[in-house]
């Protein structure tokens, strides 16, 4: 469905999270996926010989060894991978890669809860929805299979969202569960409630429905804007 995935990872291990879910998004041939890693700026740390050596440069070499075992994997399967590890604003540079090189879904594996990644609050992830042009798959645990949707058809976007949800179970096979007008303000715990009670695989929302949802979803989402 998807032909070119940015993974937003805070690490290796956040990038392999992505995997299992990227053949269910994608297919491994012709697709391509690009490993974004964004780092908080570091400061001059002293000299190595004549070069002068900062803390980005050592989060640099280690982010990209990090990387390098996923890339690997992805490779493996068929997919055409980039790796790249940037700093500051991790918005900014999402949407400038994401403009850059003609991404189509953007996958967020980010342990909001760990103290090293403190700029990537939910707030950052509530911005990205804001400002995003493509769909954003937000990974959660659960098995990687899409055989029961969820999706929330409230009255910003619906056709685009369906159409989304539409290609994702004709490529599976699933079985879609549908919520309609979700009243403001209880968009949370209605959904919730329900992709718990159907016991579903997926949610699909548009950007405002997903950022209510994201925190307490049982499940991954995949905001669409």
């Amino acid at each position: 469905m998807f032909k070119h995935a940015m993974v937003v990872a805070r690490s290796g291990n956040g990038a392999e999270r992505c995997l299992p879910w990227l053949g269910r998004l994608m297919d491994a041939a012709a697709s391509r996926v690009t490993l974004l890693t964004v780092l908080e700026s570091g400061r001059r740390r002293g000299l190595a010989g004549r070069r002068v050596v900062t803390d980005e440069e050592v989060l640099r070499r280690a982010a990209y060894a990090a990387l390098q075992g996923p890339a690997v994997q992805l490779g493996e399967l068929g997919f055409d991978v980039k790796s790249v590890v940037r700093f500051d604003d991790p918005v900014a540079n999402i949407l400038e890669g994401v403009a850059a090189s003609n991404v189509d879904v953007i996958a967020l594996s980010i342990p909001f809860d760990e103290p090293s990644a403190r700029w990537w609050r939910r707030s950052a992830v509530e911005r990205l929805f804001e400002q995003t042009m493509v769909p954003v798959f937000v990974v959660r645990h659960g098995p990687s299979r899409f055989q029961r949707i969820l999706v929330c058809l409230s009255a910003d976007a619906p056709e685009r969202v369906a159409e989304v949800a539409r290609a994702l179970a004709d490529r599976d096979d699933a079985t879609l569960f549908a919520v309609y007008e979700v009243v403001e303000g209880d968009v949370a715990s209605r959904v919730c409630a329900v992709a718990r009670r159907r016991a579903v695989d997926l949610v699909i929302a548009n950007v405002r429905d997903a950022a209510c949802v994201m925190a307490a979803a049982p499940c991954p989402i995949l905001a669409v804007p």
